[in-house]
């Protein structure tokens, strides 16, 4: 309302001012004016407009071009073509640079289960350092990877408590049984208290109890089966 009010303000000051340039000056000087006002406007357009045309391009040149050519060489399992890319720009991402294709490229490599290429990455940096560059590392495997890429992460040094949601609960409420089991045969069956605290979902107990929680009730029973027989839920 405040907005729309100084908007209606302007509005009223600029039809004033043309008003009074006409009565002082006549309507060709105010012709003039407008046409003078009208190009410093298009020439603004232009410029805005170019502006716009180099950060897409910039954009393109720094993520998109780069990323299609990770993801090629990642669907190819071609490890020659992804080093050479990585060692380009493994730099830039260690200054804090162009991230969100960093992320995107320890993404395609879990979701393609190419383990020669995981190892590639682990020996430009380690486990931890990943795992800082993508906060939900090990909830992405267990939403997209494998279990042995999961197993893998967490011997190299992926923590499961660095993570925002806990994998433990992400694996449960998805299913993910084989997850699941990776994480409780090594001592990763939990739910640290930060984690619950911040968390987007209730509790483990109060989830479990909750049959309309489940998309199906072959998938509560799942659940419940597979904790019986494999770790004590404690409330």
């Amino acid at each position: 309302m405040k907005n729309d009010l100084l908007i209606l303000a302007a509005k009223l000051v600029v039809a004033g001012l043309m008003v009074s340039a006409c009565l002082l000056c006549g309507w060709r000087y105010v012709l003039y004016g407008a046409l003078l006002i009208a190009a410093l406007l298009v020439v603004l357009w232009l410029l805005l407009l170019s502006r716009q045309c180099y950060w897409r391009v910039r954009h393109d040149l720094t993520y998109v071009r780069p990323s299609m050519r990770f993801h090629e060489a990642v669907q190819q399992g071609d490890t020659t073509t992804f080093e050479k890319l990585l060692l380009r720009y493994m730099l830039l991402w260690r200054s804090g640079q162009h991230l969100a294709l960093c992320e995107k490229v320890f993404c395609d490599v879990v979701q393609a289960d190419a383990m020669p290429l995981m190892h590639i990455l682990l020996q430009q940096a380690d486990a931890a350092w990943w795992q800082s560059c993508h906060a939900d590392s090990l909830c992405h495997v267990i939403l997209h990877g494998s279990p042995q890429m999961l197993r893998f992460l967490i011997e190299q040094g992926m923590c499961t408590e660095a993570e925002w949601e806990s994998p433990w609960l992400i694996a449960l409420i998805n299913s993910r049984l084989e997850h699941a089991r990776v994480l409780a045969t090594m001592g990763c069956a939990n739910i640290s208290a930060e984690q619950q605290s911040r968390s987007a979902w209730p509790p483990l107990p109060q989830i479990l109890n909750d049959a309309s929680f489940w998309a199906s009730p072959a998938q509560h029973r799942a659940v419940a089966e597979f904790l019986e027989t494999t770790v004590k839920v404690s409330d």
